[in-house]
Parts: structure tokens; sequence; C-alpha cells
């Protein structure tokens, strides 16, 4: 496998899991609090899919990528294919994507097949692929399946990600649903519900990064963020072929333990399609980049 081929996130050194114990003198008797765990099932019906959305719980997914052409994605893929074309990619520094509330995420361009040369040579490339799919690489949409237990929607978007070991992008929350298919390596998620947001220390709505967190969940400083100690989270784990459902405006702070490849398809319907609408207009009217 291809995830073997490259360099990963070794679990004594660089694991950064969220920790029970505070930073920067917060309190000693507010611990990060647990929550349950994430199931995983097998590919299920509509009807059961459609229940873990109505109650907005995630769960992971297995079985249902089996006949994806994207699960034979390689970077010599890429590099062969789309080798000249132009991507958006974020830079990375001390192993998490650069962020600002002055200016979202700093994206810059650079031919793929530059960005694949230095991981093909074993040298990581100092910055996080990530990109619109039907703006950027549409050809990719022929590799992909939308899963039989997804709802008929009016609104439908597909985002690429493809990352070097060990590099984490911030906590943050989207307004659409959301199925997050791992296709190489594997990704640890830490979850926190919707109904804990008052917790999350968002960043302003007149900022650049309106659905960030400014709590780093792997390092949290309970000092400066002391609302945060009473956060229920789930921390999971997916791997090549794993679905995960993230219900819409859960948050969720995500780190490549390997080199990664992963694709999201989010959705919207009824009443919700029209707000992730206004949404997108109002980031484009503000030239807000994520």
């Amino acid at each position: 496998m291809l995830s073997n081929q490259m360099p990963s996130c070794s679990s004594a050194e660089n694991s950064r899991l969220p920790e029970n114990q505070t930073r920067g003198g917060g309190a000693a008797d507010s611990p990060l609090k647990p929550f349950d765990a994430v199931p995983r099932i097998h590919v299920p019906s509509p009807a059961v899919f459609a229940d873990y959305v109505r109650r907005g719980r995630p769960v992971v997914i297995t079985g249902a990528m089996d006949d994806w052409p994207a699960r034979y994605w390689s970077p010599q893929y890429f590099k062969s294919a789309y080798g000249d074309r132009l991507i958006p990619v974020a830079p990375i520094r001390d192993r998490m994507v650069v962020y600002g509330a002055e200016f979202g995420v700093g994206f810059e361009q650079i031919r793929f097949g530059e960005w694949l040369d230095g991981l093909l040579a074993g040298a990581p490339p100092s910055s996080y692929a990530m990109l619109h799919v039907a703006e950027v690489l549409p050809e990719l949409e022929a590799d992909l399946r939308r899963p039989a237990f997804c709802p008929r929607a009016p609104w439908w978007q597909t985002r690429f990600w493809m990352s070097p070991a060990d590099t984490g992008s911030p906590m943050h929350q989207d307004l659409p649903d959301n199925l997050l298919a791992q296709i190489v390596g594997r990704k640890r998620i830490i979850l926190i519900p919707a109904r804990d947001s008052w917790r999350m220390y968002r960043y302003s709505m007149t900022s650049h990064l309106p659905q960030y967190s400014r709590v780093d969940a792997e390092r949290p400083d309970l000092a400066r963020f002391p609302r945060f100690a009473r956060a229920r989270q789930m921390v999971v784990e997916i791997g090549p072929g794993d679905l995960l459902y993230l219900p819409r405006l859960w948050w969720h702070q995500v780190r490549s333990l390997d080199f990664s490849v992963s694709v999201n398809q989010w959705w919207a319907t009824g009443w919700r399609y029209a707000l992730v609408r206004l949404a997108v207009a109002y980031q484009r009217a503000r030239r807000i980049r994520w």
C-alpha cells in the first residue's frame, strides 16, 4: 500500500492527543471531558443513515468505498495525470496549517508536480494541498461516488486534501453535513458537539475565521480558555476505506498521522440549503478562504 511507502507519525514522539492536564496555569480540577466512542457500522440503509443525521451523531462507515476508483490514487498517478496543474496549498508551521484572524488561511499556488516531487524524494513539502474539486481538478469527480444511503441534495460540494505525515488543521465547524472519505493513510479527528459551541471561543464573525475556534484541542491552554475544559470530546481514527459522517456544526480538529489523501463531501437540504448558499455568498463577498 502507498501509505506504507510514506513517512508516518511516530505515536511515541509525535502524537499530540488531547491532554487531561492543564496548561498555562489552568485549574487542576478542570479535566477535559470524555465523550462516547464513535460507532463503526457497515454500509447502512438510507433509513439507518437518516437516523444518524436526524440525531446529529457521528459514525464511521466501512465498505462504502469499495467500488471507488479513487482507492487506487497515488502520488505517482497525480504527478502523471495532473503534474502541470496549479493547485492551492496552505503553508505549514510547527506541524499545523498557518492561519490567522486577519487573513484566514494563507494559500499559495504551486504546480502539483512540484509539490509531489519533494514528497516522492522523501522530503515532504511544507504545505498542505487543499482544493475545491469542481474548481481545480473536476476530473477527480469521476473517481468518486455519492453513497446510495445519502439523501438527494440540491447542494453538494467536494473538497480534496493531501498532506504530509503529522500535519494538523485547526478546530473549526462546517454549516453543511459532511462525509470525510479517507483514501490513503490515517487521520485522527477530535470531535466536539455543536451544543458545546459556547465553550469553543470562536473567532469573531467579522474576522476571516468566523467558523474557527481559538482553542488548539491537542494542546489546550485552559488558563486562557477555561470553558473548554468542560467540552465533551470524541477522538476517532480513520484509515483507508473509512467514511466518517460529521454532523453539521460539529467542531472538529484533524491530524494526518501518515501521508494522507482524503476527500470530503458536503451536502445541504431543505432550509439549510438556503442558509448554506447565503454563507457561501458571504464568504465570497468578504474573500474568506479556508
